[in-house]
């Protein structure tokens, strides 16, 4: 069973170890620790069986909401957890909006099954490599 719950600066270590190890443009630990106690950023951490498998990073200012990054460890993939991480972050806003990489088959395919429109596309908005976005909207 998957449990998701509130983010704390004792997760940052692992989400800082999961941004590089599966984003070419990582965040650093401080853009991190900014969603741990603001009103506005969201921080959700993922665990199965107490172990922690992936985390969400999001802003919510009502009645709108961001999804800006999720990631899964890769042995935790295709178990649910991108999927609950999502829904705990949808039960904060009425629409939610995110880019996502043209390339990213599996995290369009988990957005479209959430119920995410595609509404746009973003040329050349991802770098290392250059890439462009999908925009997609989730009212």
């Amino acid at each position: 069973m998957i449990r998701v719950r509130k983010g704390t600066f004792s997760d940052i270590p692992y989400v800082s170890d999961l941004e590089n190890a599966v984003f070419s443009d990582p965040w650093g630990e401080n853009a991190i620790s900014a969603h741990v106690e603001s009103t506005y950023l969201s921080f959700l951490v993922a665990e199965r069986e107490g172990a922690f498998v992936g985390y969400l990073l999001g802003s919510v200012i009502p009645p709108e909401g961001e999804i800006l990054r999720v990631a899964t460890l890769p042995e935790a993939r295709r178990l649910g957890v991108g999927e609950a991480l999502c829904r705990s972050f949808l039960s904060l806003a009425d629409a939610t909006y995110l880019e996502v990489r043209v390339s990213n088959t599996a995290a369009r395919t988990l957005y479209e099954k959430l119920g995410f429109s595609l509404v746009g596309e973003r040329k050349n908005y991802y770098k290392n490599p250059t890439e462009d976005a999908c925009l997609y909207r989730r009212k």
